[in-house]
């Protein structure tokens, strides 16, 4: 009964997240969109997960070509970094595989910057691969199938995309597509 009790309370915390997380989304105008550092935005999320990613062990690699300057909302963004880093994590161990690592690396062309998360963990099974964003999808046994929807939701928000494959030396790599902060503007 105690175990039974512990998860219905880890579920109902986990859902309390999710509409505090959901009001905040839908709730703000996106008039308060400004322009944001995407670096600086990575680097606070870094902060937090670095703790997790020592005490499993997992190696941070930041390849950081740009320092582009986005038009968004940083709490939405970091929402997304957080979810992607979570995912990797899970990815990770689940696998466990030799190399245990994550590479974020950033980049922009004229119009957009472009953020991708790798990890060395699984990959992302064929069988998930088409429903990957959908409302309610998982491939965890404890998952609610909210993550990578709201990602794709708050992205799309941002005027911008996220897409998702297989690394070539195996492991997930998301790839975010954000409108530089001119571009945005000028539109």
């Amino acid at each position: 009964a105690i175990t039974s009790l512990d998860e219905i309370c880890l579920q109902s915390n986990q859902l309390s997240s999710l509409v505090q997380n959901l009001r905040q989304l839908f709730g703000s105008k996106i008039e308060k969109f400004e322009s944001i550092n995407l670096q600086k935005v990575c680097n606070e999320v870094l902060e937090i997960i670095k703790p997790t990613l020592q005490s499993k062990r997992i190696v941070l690699l930041q390849q950081y070509e740009s320092n582009p300057i986005v038009y968004g909302d940083s709490v939405q963004l970091q929402q997304v970094l957080i979810n992607l880093f979570n995912n990797a994590i899970d990815s990770i161990n689940e696998s466990n595989p030799n190399v245990r690592e994550i590479l974020i690396a950033i980049t922009n062309n004229e119009y957009y910057a472009t953020l991708s998360v790798t990890d060395s963990g699984l990959g992302i099974d064929s069988v998930v691969f088409e429903s990957l964003f959908e409302l309610y999808k998982t491939s965890k046994p404890s998952g609610l199938g909210v993550g990578l929807w709201l990602s794709k939701t708050i992205i799309e928000r941002h005027q911008g995309k996220i897409t998702a494959s297989n690394h070539a030396r195996g492991g997930a790599c998301f790839e975010i597509q954000i409108p530089l902060y001119e571009s945005a503007v000028v539109k």
